[in-house]
C-alpha cells in the first residue's frame, strides 16, 4: 500500500479529507482457520502462545519474469520483504496482544537486482504479551520467505 511511513499518513490524510474507507487487502486474515485460531486464542483455549511459526514463499522464476517482474525492481517494491514478509509478521501479529519488543531479519540479495529474494525475521515479544510465557522463554515468531 505505502513504501514508507511518510506515504501511509498521506493515504490516511487523503482518505479522511474524501470521507474513504482505506484498507490492505491482508486476504490471509479472514481465512476460516485464520479467525477460528484467533478465536480461540482469545477466549484461552489453547493456552498462553509462546511461539508462533510461520512461511509463505513460492518460487518465483515459475511464476514471475526474471528479471523484469516488479518483484525484481527496487524502484517497484520488489523483493520478498515487500512481496511476502507482511503475512507471516501478520501471523504473529494476531497471536500476541502486544507489539514486537525485538526485531531481527536477514535477508539473501540478488546481485543482479538487488532485490531480497529469502529472507528470515524473528520477533521477540515480552513475556507477558499474551498473559503469560512460562520461565525464562520468549514468544517468537520465525518467519521464511522465499
Amino acid at each position: 500500500m505505502a513504501l514508507s511511513h511518510t506515504d501511509g499518513l498521506e493515504l490516511k490524510e487523503l482518505a479522511e479529507e474524501k470521507g474513504l474507507f482505506l484498507t490492505e487487502g491482508m486476504w490471509t486474515r479472514y481465512f476460516p482457520a485464520v479467525e477460528h485460531a484467533r478465536e480461540l486464542i482469545a477466549n484461552g483455549e489453547i493456552g498462553d502462545v509462546t511461539c508462533v511459526s510461520s512461511d509463505f514463499h513460492f518460487h518465483s522464476p515459475s511464476q514471475e519474469v526474471y528479471p523484469t517482474s516488479p518483484l525484481y525492481n527496487r524502484r517497484l517494491a520488489g523483493g520478498a520483504g515487500y512481496y511476502l514478509a507482511s503475512y507471516p509478521v501478520a501471523a504473529a501479529l494476531a497471536c500476541f496482544k502486544q507489539w514486537p519488543d525485538r526485531v531481527m531479519a536477514i535477508a539473501n540479495v540478488d546481485e543482479g537486482t538487488e532485490v531480497d529474494v529469502q529472507g528470515c525475521i524473528q520477533l521477540g515479544f515480552p513475556r507477558d504479551s499474551n498473559g503469560g510465557g512460562k520461565g525464562g522463554e520468549e514468544n517468537n515468531l520465525e518467519s521464511k520467505g522465499r
